[in-house]
């Protein structure tokens, strides 16, 4: 899905699986998408390594199943 936090919000749990960029900082926004990690259905299956960019800020990719998607 690819859109603003509406969409996200309204169609996360339709989805079987998610990839996630999660960013070990903190930035102003006007809009926010659902934790993941707050819904028991979500589950990681697949994480890299924490990486830092030229600018210091750490990141991870997430990889997520749905289990309540059959």
């Amino acid at each position: 899905i690819i859109g603003g936090a509406k969409i996200y919000n309204l169609l996360y749990k339709k989805c079987r699986k998610a990839y996630i960029t999660k960013i070990y900082n903190t930035y102003e926004s006007d809009a926010k998408m659902f934790n993941l990690d707050k819904d028991s259905n979500w589950l990681i299956v697949n994480k890299s390594e924490i990486k830092t960019n030229k600018n210091g800020v750490q990141f991870q990719f997430l990889e997520y199943n749905n289990k309540g998607i059959k």
